[in-house]
């Protein structure tokens, strides 16, 4: 007969293995260690542990190319006379003037000028005091155009050879020239001043008014 004493260390043992299988069959729960998230904008979170450090997003990097230097700007080819004639674009008025910047432009040679003042003088009748009084009075044109301007101002109306001789009175130019011009004046008004411009002036004045006269 089994006594009393092994029944309970019996019970006691039974008690403990199924305290110990207990222990043993119960799931698992480890603790979760929560991981901060970054935010991507770089900016710190409110949520980041103290202490931790926030990950620095490395600034990208922009290389900037200097820009290439421009282009030289190509100049614009002088016209020639015939380019200038030939052109359709270009009324009576607008080759004059476009041939009397050739006439004033020290660049081409002398016998270029003398070519475009040729065909300049053929556009510039009845035009004379708009086209060929700014020659006579540009320090650009040359003394032996502004007489060729001059001789063949002889051939035209009285009023433009008054005009042409006075400009080239006023210019700075050789004695020649300026004789030319005066004996002319002098052969207009009956008269001589000499070098006085405003006397040569009030000469013509007076002088216009005759030629306008009916009666002269």
């Amino acid at each position: 007969m089994i006594s009393r004493t092994s029944r309970i260390l019996s019970a006691l043992v039974v008690v403990g293995l199924i305290a110990f299988g207990v222990w043993w069959l119960r799931p698992s729960n480890p603790k979760t260690t929560a991981h901060p998230i970054h935010p991507t904008s770089g900016e710190p979170s409110n949520n980041t542990p103290a202490g931790a450090s926030t990950p620095s997003i490395a600034p990208t990097s922009v290389t900037i190319t200097p820009e290439s230097p421009a282009a030289p700007v190509a100049a614009t080819p002088t016209p020639t006379i015939d380019s200038i004639l030939a052109d359709p674009a270009l009324d009576i008025l607008g080759s004059a003037r476009a041939l009397a910047a050739l006439v004033q432009n020290p660049a081409l040679s002398i016998e270029t000028r003398s070519e475009a003042l040729a065909h300049l003088l053929n556009l510039s009748v009845e035009h004379e005091t708009e086209l060929l009084l700014p020659l006579l009075k540009s320090a650009r044109l040359p003394d032996s155009l502004a007489s060729t301007i001059l001789t063949e101002a002889l051939n035209r109306p009285l009023d433009w050879q008054a005009d042409a001789c006075l400009a080239v009175m006023a210019r700075t130019t050789g004695q020649e020239l300026h004789t030319q011009a005066r004996d002319h004046l002098a052969f207009l008004t009956s008269e001589d001043h000499g070098e006085d411009l405003k006397a040569w002036a009030l000469a013509i004045r007076n002088a216009r008014a005759k030629w306008a006269s009916p009666d002269s």
